[in-house]
């Protein structure tokens, strides 16, 4: 290795961009081996860190929750509850309404129904007094020709036999008077029923239009129950974003409290260790930091030492206070050189 002097003597002889570039190799070459310095330092960082009281970060989410706060919920039918309401309602109603309709047709159709079964037993008392009449007057027909002498006779069987036919031509109409009766009170009676169908009809389709009328009151009652809800809510949920938007503040105003707080005690730990210097654990720990540092850059050389330090970009980190130190003294061994540049 060459001697200081012989050095500073070839030197004499270099060019100016010759000399910055060695020196810049040099500076580049140093800072490549300063890794494992870094990781020392690193280590020394970490046991220092270990050793502090662990301070507890306050939960500032817990410390300023926000605010929900209860909304209203009225309770609304839905449509199918709606509908079973208003049949129900309606229905109440228009049950006596079909019961009067069927009751007041019922009785006609009865009253009808007696006409029939009069007219049928009007009709049955004329057939037994056409019988009744016949046979009287078979019998004294019967009885004068035995008084003549005849009961045997044709004049007897033909006088029989138009009793007879002119007994069943009466029955005839007495039944033909009964049969157009009974047809008559029939159509009476399907003149009733469609009546009372056409009633029912009718009844149904009121009854249907009330239902909608009911329907369409239901939904809107609940339609206002709705809006009287979401105008309710829409207040409550103002008041709450009011109230988290102070909390937030409040929180926000904390923190910087907070933060504040602790940069002025790191500011007044960090003027008072610039003055007295490191105390304790600290100032063992950043001792040995130091020596880690001085060894590595007292084992470069002397001109290349300062820049390799200048250009790190750990050390001021990690050495805190002590930079400028080994820097100093770093910086006093370099040499005074007037080169000559060709």
């Amino acid at each position: 290795m060459d001697s200081n002097f012989i050095k500073e003597l070839k030197n004499l002889f270099k060019s100016k961009q010759r000399l910055q570039e060695e020196e810049a190799e040099a500076v580049q070459e140093a800072l490549n081996k300063e890794g494992e310095v870094v990781e020392k330092l690193k280590e020394l960082e970490a046991e220092y860190q270990s050793s502090l009281p662990k301070e507890e970060t306050p939960d500032f989410d817990q410390m300023f929750k926000p605010v929900s706060l209860e909304r209203v919920t009225y309770s609304v039918p839905d449509d199918e509850s709606i509908l079973k309401s208003a049949e129900e309602k309606v229905n109440a109603t228009y049950a006596t309404k079909i019961s009067d309709i069927n009751k007041a047709v019922y009785d006609k159709i009865v009253a009808t129904e007696n006409e029939k079964q009069k007219a049928l037993e009007k009709c049955d008392a004329t057939l037994s007094e056409i019988d009744a009449l016949f046979s009287s007057l078979a019998n004294k027909t019967k009885n004068n020709a035995v008084k003549q002498g005849i009961s045997r006779g044709s004049i007897l069987e033909s006088a029989i036999s138009d009793m007879k036919n002119a007994t069943e031509k009466e029955k005839m109409n007495a039944m033909d008077v009964y049969n157009d009766s009974a047809l008559g009170i029939d159509k009476k009676i399907s003149l009733l029923e469609e009546e009372r169908d056409k009633s029912l009809e009718n009844l149904d389709l009121k009854r249907a239009v009330e239902v909608q009328n009911v329907i369409s009151d239901l939904k809107a009652e609940r339609e206002k129950t709705i809006a009287k809800e979401t105008k309710e809510n829409a207040v409550i949920a103002k008041q709450e974003a009011d109230e988290n938007i102070k909390i937030e503040k409040e929180k926000a105003k904390y923190i910087e409290n907070y933060e504040e707080t602790k940069r002025k005690a790191a500011e007044k730990e960090a003027a008072n260790e610039s003055k007295y210097g490191y105390t304790g654990e600290k100032l063992q720990n950043y001792a040995e930091r130091y020596n880690i540092a001085l060894e590595f850059y007292m084992s470069l050389d002397p001109d290349v030492a300062v820049k390799a330090l200048e250009a790190s970009a750990n050390m001021k980190q990690y050495l805190g206070n002590n930079y400028e130190k080994l820097r100093t003294l770093l910086k006093s061994r370099t040499s005074t050189k007037s080169n000559v540049y060709i």
